[in-house]
C-alpha cells in the first residue's frame, strides 16, 4: 500500500494506491526482454503436464511457487547477446537456458552467475570458448551442457570435469580431440556424451574403453561417419550393454 500526500487549495488531501512487489516488477521486465527479443518464457507450473524429457519436468516442478524456471532465447541472432543475459538477472530461480544460435560469448557467461539454480543450458552455434567453459565450472547443480559449433577446444575441457553433478555433454562439432576425450574419461557420471564430427582417431580407444566399464553411462554417441578413425576396434570397445541403455 503507498500514501501520498498532496497539498490543494491549502488542503492536505491523502491518496491511497497499491505498490507491486518490486521483485515480480523485475521478473516482469526480463520476461518482456525475452519476448521482444523472440524469445519465450516458461513457469514452473507450465511443466504440471509437460511431457518431456521428465528428469527436466521433475526438476521444474520441485521449485516453490511458480517463478519463471526457463528461457528459449534460440535463433534469435541479431537480438540476444551478452548484454541480454545481464539483463535476465532477475530471474532467480532460473533453471534452464537455451541461448544456441545467439551472439552470446564469454562475457554473457559471466552474467549466468545469477542463475544459481541452472541444471541446463544450450550454447550451440555461439561465440563462447574455452574461457566460457572456465566460468562454467563455477555452477555446482548443473546437469546438462551442449556447446555445438562452438570454439571449444581439448585445452578448455579440464574444467568440465570439475562439475561433478554433469551427466550429459555435447561438444559435437567443436576441435575437441583424442586428447579432449581423455580428459572427459575421468567424469565419472556422464550419462551421454555426444561427439560428432570431431577430430577423435582411432587413438581415442582407450578412453572410450574408461568410459564404457563406468556403471552408470548409459550413451556415447560418436557417429563414427564424421572422426577420423577407420579401426574396427572401436566399435567393439565402443558396444554397450542392453542392461546399461
Amino acid at each position: 500500500m503507498t500514501i501520498k500526500a498532496t497539498l490543494f487549495g491549502g488542503i492536505l488531501c491523502f491518496s491511497f494506491g497499491c505498490c507491486s512487489n518490486s521483485s515480480e516488477t523485475l521478473e516482469g521486465s526480463s520476461v518482456r526482454i525475452v519476448r521482444s527479443n523472440g524469445g519465450r518464457c516458461y513457469r514452473a507450473q507450465s511443466y504440471a503436464d509437460f511431457p518431456e524429457p521428465p528428469w527436466l519436468r521433475n526438476v521444474l516442478r520441485s521449485v516453490p511457487g511458480n517463478p519463471v524456471v526457463e528461457v528459449d532465447l534460440q535463433n534469435t541472432l541479431g537480438k540476444t547477446n551478452d548484454k541480454t543475459i545481464a539483463d535476465l538477472s532477475p530471474l532467480r530461480q532460473l533453471c534452464c537456458l537455451r541461448l544456441g544460435n545467439t551472439d552470446v560469448g564469454d562475457e554473457g557467461i559471466l552474467s549466468l552467475a545469477a542463475f544459481p539454480e541452472l541444471v541446463d543450458v544450450g550454447l550451440n552455434h555461439t561465440k563462447v570458448t574455452n574461457l566460457g567453459i572456465e566460468r562454467l565450472a563455477k555452477f555446482a547443480k548443473l546437469t546438462h551442457l551442449s556447446l555445438i559449433h562452438t570454439e571449444v577446444t581439448d585445452a578448455g575441457l579440464p574444467p568440465l570435469v570439475s562439475i561433478s553433478s554433469l551427466i550429459a555433454v555435447d561438444l559435437s562439432h567443436t576441435r575437441v580431440g583424442d586428447s579432449g576425450l581423455s580428459i572427459l574419461s575421468a567424469m565419472r557420471d556422464l550419462n551421454e556424451l555426444e561427439l560428432r564430427g570431431t577430430n577423435i582417431s582411432d587413438a581415442c580407444i582407450d578412453s572410450i574403453a574408461a568410459l564404457r566399464l563406468l556403471d552408470s553411462f548409459s550413451t556415447v554417441r560418436l557417429a563414427f561417419w564424421c572422426i577420423k578413425t577407420r579401426n574396427p576396434s572401436v566399435f567393439d570397445v565402443f558396444r554397450i550393454s542392453d542392461s546399461k541403455m
